[in-house]
Parts: C-alpha cells; structure tokens; sequence
C-alpha cells in the first residue's frame, strides 16, 4: 500500500515471491512502475492505481501479507480508520500486516506548521503515529495481534535523516 516508485514490491520482486500487487494513488508512479517492469520483463508483480481505502481495493481479493512503508504517516486519521476497515477484509486468518511509520517521538514531529492533533506541514503533510494510541485502537485491538514492535532511530536512515519511526507486524486474527 503506498507504493511509490515500487523500489520495495521490486526488492520483493527479486526475492521471488510468486505474486505481487502494488497500489498507488499516483497515475504517475503507476505508469513509471509499469514502463519498468516492462523495460525488465519482471512477471510476477502488477501495479493499479487505487487508494487505499477505496472499496475497490476489496475486489481484488484476500492477501497473506500487506506491507505498507512510509505510507501510514501520510494519511489523515479519518483515512486511517478507512484503510484499516479494509485490511480487515482483505487479510486472510493468520495474514501478516507490516507497517513502518514515523512516529511522535521523531525530531520532526514539533517542526512546521500545526494541523490538528500530532499533524504538521514542513515542505509536505506529515501526520505523527502515537505508536501506543495506535495499537489500542479497537479495530487493531480486536482484529490484530502484535507479532512485532519496535520504534526506534537508525531503522530507516536515508542520507542525512535518521527519524523515529516505528516497525509494527500484526497477525490477523
């Protein structure tokens, strides 16, 4: 979910996983996705332009794992809410759910602009995960275990950043 310029689905791609389907809200990721699976003849990974929390997302079927990186801190709550109804539908019984988000603990999370609780603008949207509001929510609480939980820096460097962020990995219930 959130896939962006596919450099993971293509990582997993390469690990051999039989069947991959990546989804964007940006035409534009998904055309340049699709021009390079293509350009290098990889099969077993498709690309759609789809948000998210449309409903479309529930016809195309039930997944063992859904991944989501950098994705869940983009998303206000009320989309939040919408996308976690669907992984609710989408996950099979003992289907994985790994995330990795930001979190309120990072050293952005007072920077920019204030939009609403644990919401900022710097040069874009930010909206800060408080990892333990999020895992007592009760469509997580009630649909979920926690298989994994960490937050912590030096998980997701990228040149010069190094921002807390949180890994969590939920087993459906």
């Amino acid at each position: 979910m959130g896939c962006g310029d596919g450099r993971d689905g293509f990582f997993f791609s390469k690990k051999r996983i039989k069947k991959i389907l990546c989804i964007d809200r940006s035409p534009i990721v998904i055309k340049n996705n699709n021009l390079y699976k293509k350009k290098n003849k990889i099969k077993n990974i498709k690309f759609i332009c789809l948000r998210a929390e449309s409903l479309r997302l529930l016809t195309l079927g039930n997944f063992d794992i859904v991944y989501s990186r950098f994705f869940l801190h983009t998303i206000n709550k009320v989309t939040q809410d919408k996308i976690f109804q669907n992984l609710i539908n989408i996950t099979k019984t003992n289907s994985l759910v790994c995330l990795e988000f930001r979190t309120i603990k990072d050293s952005l999370y007072l920077k920019g602009k204030s939009m609403g609780k644990h919401e900022r603008i710097t040069d874009h949207y930010r909206r800060f995960i408080d990892l333990n509001e999020l895992i007592n929510l009760s469509y997580i609480k009630n649909n979920f275990s926690i298989i994994y939980k960490i937050e912590a820096k030096n998980l997701a460097k990228y040149k010069n950043e190094n921002p807390v962020v949180a890994r969590l990995v939920l087993g459906r219930l």
